[in-house]
């Protein structure tokens, strides 16, 4: 009668042990706590791959300045070592946005420690100078990513939360470059954002360079669909194309001289897209 237990139980030991390899490695949480040990574990993993990619880029003398035996840095640490270690504010700012570059970005949150005192770091930087250092980074596509995460993050902070102006000319320069970025490189949540961002906060620049995505001169990475999009409730604004967002912008900013090019695309349209532009197309013939 024991043989018959003692199989049994290893059976139920090889079950346990399947489920458990099966909950490490799979997508289906069939034990929670032990899908959720995983991915504390991948998140931990993938956070030190992160910091070890930063500290390769800090120049050695900064890295020096950075407490090792600290198991967690603190903001003033980090921001410290890179202000005192780089004095030249453009080459300061051009490493900062390199850092940026590697983090998880969305424009209305931070991702860690990191980026907080990447932000702290450039809040001291005069503006005109982290515009200069955006023109620099241009061929470089992780600090250009990093630079247009924090211009568009800056534009929202600064003229639409603190309600100071920037100079047009400096709007001019930088904005089309991180906006052509941003609509190529960005998940679309980030991207509807960058839109919106350039009707309230970017000036004569900004409605410019809203028409471009409108007509089309201003290119657009195709994004996959979310199925969750098309639940319902979801409105045709959250699942419609580019242009026709910047069409729904310009229009809720009054810009009139875009209608005849809304209407024109809003006859070639269908589904959403044409939803949104006779949308767009109501408010401005309304105002």
């Amino acid at each position: 009668m024991r043989k018959p237990l003692f199989i049994y139980l290893c059976v139920l030991i090889l079950g346990f042990g399947i489920i458990f390899l099966i909950s490490i490695f799979s997508t289906c949480p069939i034990i929670p706590w032990i899908h959720d040990f995983r991915y504390e574990l991948t998140t931990h993993r993938k956070f030190q791959e992160k910091e070890n990619k930063i500290f390769s880029m800090l120049p050695e003398h900064v890295r020096e300045k950075i407490p090792e035996d600290d198991e967690y840095l603190s903001s003033k640490q980090i921001r410290d070592a890179i202000t005192t270690g780089i004095p030249d504010e453009i080459e300061r700012a051009v490493l900062v946005f390199k850092i940026l570059g590697l983090q998880d970005l969305m424009i209305l949150y931070g991702d860690n420690g990191w980026t907080l005192s990447c932000l702290k770091i450039l809040s001291g930087i005069p503006t005109s100078r982290l515009i200069e250092a955006t023109m620099k980074v241009r061929d470089d596509p992780l600090a250009l990513k990093g630079a247009s995460w924090w211009f568009f993050k800056h534009l929202i902070r600064v003229v639409g939360i603190e309600g100071e102006t920037i100079d047009e000319d400096d709007l001019k320069q930088a904005l089309p470059l991180v906006t052509s970025f941003a609509m190529s490189n960005w998940s679309r949540m980030n991207r509807d954002i960058a839109i919106t961002t350039l009707g309230k906060y970017g000036g004569h620049t900004g409605r410019e360079l809203l028409r471009q995505i409108l007509n089309g001169q201003i290119e657009v990475k195709p994004i996959s669909v979310d199925p969750q999009l098309f639940l319902p409730k979801t409105p045709p604004e959250k699942r419609c194309s580019a242009s026709a967002y910047a069409a729904l912008t310009l229009a809720h900013i009054g810009d009139k001289d875009s209608l005849p090019q809304i209407l024109m695309l809003s006859e070639k349209a269908e589904g959403d897209d044409k939803e949104v532009y006779d949308k767009a197309i109501a408010i401005l013939q309304e105002s």
